[in-house]
């Protein structure tokens, strides 16, 4: 019997040996997690290399990232890939399509992404930017002008009809002239000027408010080609942003700082519970390794003690 355990005990004892140093070794890189200290001295391997280390591995990690994964080349070549134009495409089209079918109206849609505050804000500030400007455009004396040249020529053109005896319609016809004119532009532009831009103001506020109730559907349907030019426009538009102007925006975004600094914000157990979940095959079989080196050692242990 005692034969037998010469040869069964060194492996064994060497593989649990094995298994328990690299298990030990793994749990070491994390734990403990803070200092230990034993009368005022800090105990040696306190804390866990990672913990101890944290801020150098982080700087480490994100200069390798952002100088090798993530530099800019990287970045522009796959944000201008055709595999991403071709997704960014797919998704306007998806939108689009989806939108296509929602019987919601326009303000509910903008709701989804917008509080009634903001919606009701944007929608004044429409109706007054564009009040202002068509109230401009009404105080214009070439309108008034145009406006009472073009109701003297429709007089002309019409006849005054039955507003006054045939009789009199002649004599007055031959009045109409430059003088009528300028008294009809004086008149008319006073009147633009004066009630033009309440009536402008009320008229867009209810355009505007009635085109805001529409469905989503119906602003969409038979609108293809404008579609499709918006999504040219909007295709294009990112490729030059992409091309002019991404290298200047990622000179100004430090991206291995980011890095380093969210690795330095991570907690250690959840940098731990990260690390372990990724690798736990990994790290399951380099704890087994050490079992069958430990094993191995074993029996090279009982063949030198058997040669000598």
């Amino acid at each position: 019997m005692y034969e037998y355990l010469q040869f069964l005990v060194p492996p064994v004892l060497g593989g649990v040996i094995g298994y328990i140093t690299n298990d030990l070794a793994i749990k070491m890189l994390f734990r403990p997690h803070k200092p230990k200290f034993l009368f005022g001295w800090q105990l040696p391997f306190t804390p866990g290399l990672i913990p101890k280390e944290k801020f150098r591995i982080a700087v480490s990690i994100a200069g390798a990232v952002s100088e090798n994964l993530m530099n800019k080349e990287v970045l522009a070549k796959h944000l201008s890939s055709d595999e991403m134009i071709a997704k960014i495409t797919d998704s306007i089209d998806g939108f689009f399509a989806t939108q296509k079918e929602n019987k919601e109206s326009l303000r509910e849609f903008l709701a989804h992404y917008l509080g009634d505050d903001e919606i009701d804000s944007a929608i004044k500030n429409l109706s007054d930017t564009a009040s202002a400007q068509v109230s401009d455009k009404l105080g214009d004396t070439k309108l008034a002008n145009e406006i009472s040249e073009q109701v003297v020529e429709h007089i002309k053109e019409k006849g005054l009809g039955d507003l006054v005896p045939a009789m009199f319609a002649g004599p007055i016809m031959s009045l109409i002239g430059d003088g009528v004119k300028v008294y009809l532009a004086k008149n008319i532009n006073e009147m633009l000027r004066d009630k033009g831009p309440a009536m402008v103001k009320d008229f867009i506020g209810v355009a505007i408010t009635d085109f805001s109730a529409m469905p989503v559907q119906s602003l969409l349907n038979g609108k293809d080609a404008q579609i499709e030019s918006f999504k040219r426009s909007l295709i294009f538009s990112y490729k030059k942003l992409i091309d002019e102007h991404l290298p200047q925006i990622l000179g100004k975004i430090d991206i291995s700082k980011i890095i380093s600094e969210r690795i330095n914000e991570m907690d250690t157990i959840e940098m731990e519970k990260l690390i372990l979940g990724l690798m736990k095959k990994e790290l399951s079989h380099i704890v087994w390794i050490g079992a069958a080196l430990g094993a191995l050692i074993g029996c090279l242990n009982i063949f030198m003690n058997r040669m000598l």
